[in-house]
């Protein structure tokens, strides 16, 4: 009796410990990992990004003045609706540049994307080419590159600067909710070397090759030149030793002095909010010019994988100009002044 006794002890500790350890808590990092994960995953939502950019010069070009007082201080409010599935979203966008407010609304559908600018009575419109739109293996290969830059990113911070701060009240959309708040500093060192490594990740990555390849063909075709697609392989090679070179030199002006995050997290691993803040020093030693640039802001998402009404304007010739017509009258317009 007493050894049974000690057998059914025994087995009720090892339930315990069992039990202890598939509720653990998880770490912070891999509450972000599921995060970001679930959000690539997404196949519906609202979201609104609020952000602000400042900028603070010393020893400004005069010839750059009139573009410095004009861009030192812009606010962007983007609000939007979306739906994978259907591959249709519609918003605008808001900016605010010197105190000046401009609304720009825009549209998409798996054949076109649409502009409407406050200046014009018609649409912008651009047809979207359909051999450049993904199969569902292209999407699944484009996800799997998200997630391979979601671990780089996460790889790149140091575990003392990705902290749980524990559950915090919220609101999206005028809606209260329970979220954890995970926040994350990132160095000047940690992003220069994440940024290095996306952009080694993304050039290597085969589907962007593949894109790559039949856009820059496409173009040539219509300029009545022929390529292989070997020698694209090659310009693309190049092309990545260029930017090397110039992250190079963008490192050497670029200091990041502050890039601090905080992620809100709900109960079905869906990051609901996102508040940033970061601080740029740039510095040209040749010119001896300095910039100070400030981004904060933040983004909320909701109406997750919910069926959304997306309201899509009738396009004809009558209320649409095209893309090209469009930049024809903006150039027009710049030269005649």
């Amino acid at each position: 009796m007493k050894k049974r006794s000690i057998v059914f002890f025994s087995l009720i500790m090892a339930l315990i410990m069992l039990v202890s350890v598939g509720c653990a808590p998880k770490e912070p990092k891999e509450i972000l990992e599921e995060g970001f994960i679930n959000l690539s995953k997404i196949k519906s939502s609202q979201q609104r990004l609020e952000f602000d950019f400042s900028l603070e010069a010393e020893n400004i070009d005069p010839m750059l003045q009139l573009y410095y007082e004009m861009l030192k201080d812009i606010s962007i409010v983007v609000d939007s609706k979306s739906d994978s599935e259907s591959m249709r979203s519609t918003g605008e966008f808001i900016v605010n540049l010197g105190g000046i407010e401009y609304t720009i609304e825009f549209f998409m559908t798996p054949e076109q994307m649409a502009f409407k600018f406050p200046t014009l009575n018609e649409y912008v419109v651009q047809e979207i080419e359909q051999e450049m739109l993904m199969e569902e293996d292209d999407k699944q290969e484009m996800l799997n590159l998200f997630q391979e830059m979601t671990t780089s990113m996460l790889a790149n911070i140091q575990d003392a600067n990705i902290v749980n701060n524990g559950d915090k009240e919220i609101t999206i959309s005028e809606d209260d909710l329970k979220a954890t708040e995970i926040a994350v500093v990132m160095e000047d060192g940690d992003v220069k070397q994440f940024i290095e490594e996306i952009i080694d990740i993304t050039i290597e990555n085969p589907q962007i090759r593949k894109y790559y390849i039949e856009a820059v063909k496409s173009a040539l075709v219509e300029e009545g030149q022929d390529i292989t697609d070997a020698e694209i392989e090659v310009m693309l090679d190049e092309m990545k030793n260029e930017i090397d070179k110039v992250l190079e030199e963008i490192n050497k002006a670029l200091n990041i002095k502050t890039l601090d995050m905080k992620y809100f997290v709900d109960n079905k691993n869906n990051i609901r909010k996102v508040i940033f803040d970061s601080e740029i020093d740039v510095n040209d030693e040749i010119s001896q010019q300095s910039l100070t640039i400030k981004i904060n802001g933040k983004n909320d998402v909701w109406d997750i994988n919910q069926e959304l009404e997306i309201d899509i304007p009738e396009f004809n010739e009558d209320n649409t100009i095209t893309l090209e017509e469009f930049v024809n009258q903006m150039l027009g317009g710049i030269m005649f002044y």
